[in-house]
């Protein structure tokens, strides 16, 4: 097969897979009750399609990079879907989490929204303080992050619920054993996330809005301060500050910094 075929092969499988996720989403729209089991076979059937015509756009020659052309995209969803996995060990783990997480799991558990909805509703009103003061660098991963990670959350918990022993983070060496990996994995699907650099997310954008109204105040204390409150909001809803919260505290206005 020359490189013409094969690159037609490699857009024709993109208009495909474009049209079986508009599928997807209308059947989840008109029959939302649908089982996961369902849903987790059409995902996987079109991530294996998506798999095989990236393999195919690797081996053809491709002068004009068709195949590869949504690859910062991809790499963002992949940084959701990394985030979303670990943080649902971290909160079964139940040892902390970064001040976000354990504020929105609080104020989720305590209206009785689910942590995915609660966090596309704080993301959003996040998003139109950050428009109004003037936030920027506002893209693609900006809408990944508000509305993707929380919802794996619910997705990756939901399979741990049922695949799991319902006592099987309460032994301190199993929480310990799945603590390091998952943060391990945490850190770096957001390393991910930030390198393809296409949007931040509203909560991290609101510090470096205020950091930007007191130029005289270093970043990392801002940050400190900011996580603290937000970790203080959520001791108030009933969450729970443990050892990894207080690490994510005072680590990560540093480390972004």
């Amino acid at each position: 097969m020359d490189a013409l075929k094969q690159l037609k092969l490699a857009k024709n499988g993109y208009i495909i897979m474009s049209v079986l996720f508009m599928v997807l989403g209308a059947c989840l729209i008109i029959w939302p009750d649908c089982s996961m089991a369902v849903f987790c076979t059409a995902v996987g059937i079109m991530l294996i399609v998506y798999g095989l015509i990236k393999i195919l756009g690797y081996f053809s020659r491709d002068i004009y990079c068709l195949a590869f052309q949504f690859d910062l995209a991809f790499g963002v969803l992949l940084a959701a879907v990394g985030m979303g996995f670990a943080l649902s060990l971290l909160l079964l783990v139940d040892m902390g989490t970064d001040p976000c997480s354990m504020m929105s799991k609080a104020i989720s558990a305590k209206i009785g929204m689910s942590f995915g909805n609660w966090q596309a509703l704080m993301n959003t009103v996040l998003l139109v303080l950050v428009v109004i003061f003037g936030g920027r660098n506002l893209g693609f991963g900006t809408l990944a992050n508000m509305f993707l990670i929380g919802y794996f959350v619910d997705f990756f918990t939901w399979i741990w619920n049922r695949v799991l022993p319902a006592d099987f983070f309460t032994a301190l060496p199993v929480r310990i054993a799945v603590l390091i990996p998952s943060v391990i994995l945490f850190i770096l699907a957001a390393a991910l996330y930030m390198d393809v650099d296409m949007g931040t997310a509203p909560y991290d954008a609101i510090p470096i809005i205020i950091s930007g109204h007191l130029p005289k105040v270093p970043f990392k204390v801002i940050r400190i301060a900011f996580d603290f409150s937000v970790t203080m909001i959520g001791f108030s809803f009933g969450g729970k500050i443990g050892a990894m919260t207080v690490i994510m505290i005072l680590a990560l206005g540093p480390v972004i910094q």
